[in-house]
């Protein structure tokens, strides 16, 4: 899979110019194409998912443009709930995706929905001792940007997997870095589901990009040898419970 011009010209950008660009491509390539000749295809084809319908991909959910008291939490891939997803779609066209991911939790506050997701990561958050307020969506809005290691929806990550490592590694995952890098977060970072990507990003080619070690059933390490993570189980179902978690997880903050 080659990078088109295009996106190697977007890749040369540094912070928000870089990431307006990133979101205007794809805008643009699912508004042209998404059944025809068709992104729909590409993303079977580089991560065998098939999403049920036009939903712009997601690099990031939160007030990106205020770098402040941000947590970063990336997850594996956004779900697909096609209620949700329909009025997610609406909110993004009308405001532009850009504008639209910085308010999200603007719009998830205005239409009154709850998140499991959200909730599973407040409550550890909470634990952690890093929220010691009531979670809500304005405390989202305000002090977490989430993100995901694939951008694209699926009604299940059981059957994702990376068909072209370097493709997704130039594509996806350095735009990710990129990201990271515009926030430069003061406070490490969690990668939720983990053992799911460590396979794929313990392959050499990512060096420099993320390094990590295990300890204690964890992954700490490095995303460009200067922004601490931790790579974490999913928060739904976790071996042992979430109290041992904390306390593996505080050992290592």
């Amino acid at each position: 899979c080659m990078l088109s011009k295009k996106f190697q010209r977007i890749i040369s950008l540094e912070g928000l110019p870089f990431i307006k660009a990133l979101l205007k491509f794809e805008e643009e390539r699912f508004d042209a194409s998404f059944l025809k000749d068709s992104v729909y295809e590409e993303m079977n084809a580089e991560f065998g998912i098939f999403p049920a319908a036009k939903v712009y991909p997601l690099y990031f959910m939160g007030d990106i443009r205020n770098k402040e008291n941000k947590n970063i939490v990336i997850g594996i891939n956004p779900g697909y709930n096609e209620a949700l997803n329909k009025r997610e779609q609406e909110y993004l066209e009308k405001n532009g995706s850009f504008e639209g991911f910085c308010t999200y939790f603007v719009h998830r506050s205005a239409i009154k929905k709850s998140s499991a997701y959200f909730s599973h990561i407040g409550g550890f958050l909470r634990r952690l001792g890093i929220i010691n307020e009531k979670l809500t969506w304005q405390w989202l809005q305000e002090h977490l940007i989430a993100m995901d290691l694939i951008p694209y929806h699926s009604t299940n990550a059981s059957g994702l997997r990376i068909n072209n490592l370097k493709h997704y590694r130039d594509r996806y995952f350095v735009p990710i870095t990129k990201i990271i890098d515009y926030l430069e977060p003061k406070t490490p970072i969690f990668i939720v589901g983990f053992p799911t990507f460590e396979r794929y990003l313990s392959d050499p080619m990512f060096a420099g990009l993320i390094d990590f070690k295990k300890h204690d059933g964890i992954w700490v390490g490095t995303i460009l040898g200067k922004y601490k993570f931790m790579g974490l189980p999913f928060l739904n179902r976790v071996a042992g419970g979430k109290d041992k978690l904390v306390v593996i997880a505080k050992k290592h903050l």
